[in-house]
């Protein structure tokens, strides 16, 4: 799969990327970083605004889909839209870069461990040292609920400035 991720990363090409168990969901974007293990995929949401950056391991995506009457579509409402991506990932380390990102520039990260098919840590990365990634958990009205520490090797999931994360932030901000 990553000759045909690199393609479309080289083109600069949106697609439809299918991950995980759930066969009829897939995630739209584009490429912003690939490596021989990891991805960065700039996602938009159905109607073409600005959806975040997923992180993934390349073996988690199974399937892409590009040039469909649903891509066109989804083409036209970004152009709309002029969305830009502002998160910036080093393909050298991308779940490290990810992380160090959202440090630099106070964004909320969600976090999946162990291929769980659910996120498991949602707040302000604080420090990414020695192998151990340090978190402020950040609840769902937007307030701090403590810190949690764990083995950055078992990330197999990064979201940064998704929709949810967007909205926990302006709560952030509002307290």
């Amino acid at each position: 799969m990553y000759s045909e991720l690199l393609k479309v990363f080289k083109t600069e090409k949106y697609c439809s990327f299918y991950t995980g168990d759930d066969y009829d969901k897939f995630f739209f974007g584009k490429i912003i970083a690939l490596n021989n293990d990891e991805v960065a995929i700039h996602m938009y949401s159905t109607g073409g605004g600005n959806n975040g950056v997923l992180v993934k391991h390349l073996p988690d995506i199974y399937r892409i889909e590009c040039d469909s009457k649903y891509n066109k579509k989804m083409e036209k409402l970004i152009e709309s839209d002029n969305t830009e991506c502002n998160i910036v990932i080093d393909s050298d380390s991308i779940f490290e870069s990810a992380v160090k990102f959202a440090i630099d520039n106070t964004f909320v990260i969600s976090i999946v461990l162990f291929d769980c098919d659910h996120v498991n840590v949602t707040g302000m990365p604080l420090s990414l040292e020695n192998g151990i990634c340090t978190i402020k958990q950040i609840d769902d009205y937007g307030q701090e609920d403590g810190i949690t520490s764990f083995l950055f090797d078992n990330v197999t999931q990064i979201e940064i400035n998704t929709e949810y994360e967007q909205i926990i932030k302006k709560l952030m901000d509002k307290l």
